[in-house]
């Protein structure tokens, strides 16, 4: 049997709490976007998700 349960602290594994995690690479998906990860001290995957929104824009302009 499984349940869910969610940690508001990221870069942390959401069931032994540990800090030695391994991240994946990030995947978008609409508004929000997660990095899959793996513990390495208790073994357990999960997702840290993540808000995506506009910040601003950037660009190298040519001096003439």
């Amino acid at each position: 049997m499984y349940r869910e349960k969610e940690n508001i602290n990221p870069g942390t594994c959401v069931k032994c709490e540990s800090d030695n995690i391994d991240y994946d690479t990030f995947e978008y998906n609409g508004d929000y976007g997660y990095y899959p990860t793996t513990c390495n001290d208790c073994g357990q995957e999960g997702k840290e998700y993540y808000n995506i929104v506009y910040d601003f824009s950037t660009a190298r302009i040519k001096i003439k």
